[in-house]
């Protein structure tokens, strides 16, 4: 019995050894662990801390240039010192909205925030944009800049184009700003491709001051250019090229670089890119000048039309803001200001509407949003493109302006070289969108008005003239025997007849607001508002002549031994569209007349008002 105890006491001792051993060396994994932990949040609270005071050094320093640049130009009398100072201002200001921008920017990025937005673009056109911005800062400081591009790469792709942009903006200004004598090569080549995806290798070589290694290997962290000596010698920001290296890998590729100290660098990225094989290089330009050439209109001498400025409406009421919108643009386009809504609806409305309207969101009264809806609902103005130019920079309220039909949305502070070149685009959009409408409104085969055109003129001008109270005149036109004459000469003499005779009809109107429309077949109309009775006629002998001076053989008439028209001709006052239709069947009563007495004349029916 004794031994069975001790035995017992024995093995509860050596389970309760075993069990303190165990739990002390689970203490010591924890501790372990806390410590790792510990570590862990300190090492995250060291970078939080170095990041928070890198913002606020970026932020400090061009703050406190402009603070004492400020009060220096207070003080100054000399006109040239003061604006020697507000161009310091200047220039500090735009530093440090881009240091804002890109704060932003890697804030997106690293929350996991910063969405890609893949959209249609030209590569070339984008190249283009950048050789325009970089050369002339090139020249100023004596360096050669050059562009090396394999025209295989060059096309339309669908990706975020304003990133790509943005990836070789962000290089292009470090090279720019660092090179002092020798070239920067900008190059584009294409690696690969298949029917889907086409790989772009970028690179950017620069003969600037170039990197030691220990450099290169800190320049992707946030601030490491910041950081001293690196800022000093180098003036640069310390986040650009760590959102550059960023987007890149949002894009599918990865930022290289090479550098040797003195002698310069080379950043090199390869992004897969989706090409737009619908979509050749700028294929609406193509097309609109291929349009134009075949539908403008013929000058004598074959001068140039006269390129008269496209029309902007600013519509801020800062004034300051405004002001300054359209001293950037006063240059290229016609500007005129609207402190408020109802202005800017009032002009709109007018004789002279804008081309594009830049329309800030928060004023009193009438804000942005409604002023945007007010136009889009409105026939008379719904095609007018309309940028937001707003403080407000929360995705949700660009998203409501794109939603209400604005074109593009920019936010404060701007950059005005970035809204020219917006604005520029939108208005070459709008010249296209306008043409192409026009384009609608041409028969193809004679280049007169369609019969669309001419309903559209009919109701408008009922429309107008019931106010005015004055004379419509209506004529109406067919070529005698034309069916004869496609019989016998073939569609194709026919086909040049119409047009001959349609151009020659067409020239005998003198006035802005009459029109020459193909009816149908071989049939066209004249509108000629404001015109009496006398003039009606005088117009329809006018073109009796002009189509027998053409000449055009016609055997087998039965009028003559050349092509001739038949006219009739009405003239009333019309109150409604109504009355305008019925004036039509009159005008055709009247030609059905001069027809039936021998044709190649014109006949007229008379209107009681």
């Amino acid at each position: 019995m004794t031994t069975a105890l001790i035995a017992l006491a024995s093995a509860f001792l050596i389970l309760l050894v075993w069990r303190i051993r165990r739990r002390l060396h689970h203490s010591e994994e924890e501790k372990a662990r806390l410590a790792q932990a510990k570590e862990a949040a300190e090492e995250i609270n060291r970078a939080t801390v170095t990041y928070l005071v890198g913002i606020s050094q970026e932020i400090k320093t061009p703050l406190n240039m402009i603070i004492n640049w400020s009060h220096q130009g207070l003080k100054a009398h000399d006109h040239t010192l003061i604006y020697e100072y507000f161009d310091h201002i200047e220039h500090t200001g735009e530093l440090l909205i881009q240091i804002l921008e890109d704060i932003s920017d890697l804030s997106k990025i690293e929350s996991g925030r910063l969405i890609l937005i893949p959209k249609p673009f030209s590569l070339g056109t984008l190249l283009d944009d950048l050789n325009t911005l970089y050369a002339a800062t090139a020249r100023q400081k004596m360096v050669d800049f050059r562009f090396n591009i394999d025209e295989r790469a060059l096309g339309a792709y669908k990706a975020d184009g304003v990133r790509v942009r943005q990836i070789l903006d962000n290089i292009l200004s470090n090279a720019i700003k660092f090179t002092h004598q020798g070239s920067i090569t900008l190059s584009a080549v294409l690696q690969e491709h298949d029917d889907l995806i086409s790989q772009v290798q970028f690179a950017i070589h620069d003969s600037g001051i170039g990197m030691d290694e220990q450099t290169q290997k800190e320049m992707f962290l946030p601030f490491a250019q910041g950081q001293e000596p690196f800022a000093k010698s180098h003036g640069s920001s310390g986040l650009g090229l760590a959102i550059t290296s960023r987007l890149v890998h949002l894009m599918g590729g990865e930022l290289k670089v090479e550098s040797q100290e003195g002698k310069g660098s080379t950043f090199a990225f390869t992004l897969p890119l989706l090409r737009c094989p619908d979509q050749p290089e700028c294929p609406e330009v193509q097309t609109m000048n291929a349009l134009k050439k075949r539908f403008e209109p013929q000058h004598a001498d074959n001068a140039p039309t006269q390129n008269t400025k496209a029309r902007i409406l600013v519509v801020d009421d800062q004034p300051t803001n405004a002001r300054m919108l359209a001293h950037g643009l006063t240059g290229e386009y016609t500007v005129q200001i609207a402190t408020g809504g109802a202005k800017a609806l009032e002009i709109a409305h007018g004789d002279t509407p804008p081309d594009l309207i830049l329309l800030d969101i928060m004023m009193p009264e009438i804000d942005g949003y409604t002023t945007c809806r007010s136009l889009k609902s409105d026939p008379k103005t719904s095609r007018i493109p309309i940028i937001f130019v707003s403080a407000l920079d929360e995705e949700r309220e660009e998203e409501r302006g794109l939603n209400l039909g604005a074109v593009d949305y920019i936010t404060k502070p701007f950059n005005l070289p970035i809204v020219r070149a917006r604005v520029r685009n939108h208005i070459n959009l709008k010249r296209q969108a306008d043409l192409l409408e026009a384009m609608s409104h041409i028969d193809p085969l004679t280049h007169v008005a369609n019969r669309r055109h001419f309903d559209e003129k009919l109701s408008s001008e009922a429309l107008r003239l019931s106010r005015s109270r004055k004379n419509l005149g209506l004529l109406m036109i067919d070529i005698d025997f034309f069916k004869q004459f496609n019989d016998h000469y073939g569609h194709g003499l026919g086909d040049e007849c119409l047009f001959g005779v349609a151009q020659a009809l067409e020239r005998t109107l003198q006035r802005p607001a009459d029109l020459l429309a193909r009816y149908g077949g071989e049939e066209f109309v004249a509108v000629l508002p404001e015109t009496d009775e006398h003039g009606v006629m005088e117009i329809a002998r006018r073109m009796l002549q002009a189509i027998e001076s053409l000449a055009i053989t016609h055997a087998y008439s039965q009028a003559a031994d050349h092509v001739t028209v038949s006219i009739g001709a009405v003239c009333a006052k019309v109150d409604s569209r109504q009355k305008a239709l019925i004036l039509l069947q009159r005008a055709d009563e009247a030609l059905y007349k001069a027809k039936a007495t021998g044709r190649n004349r014109v006949e007229k029916i008379d209107i009681e008002d």
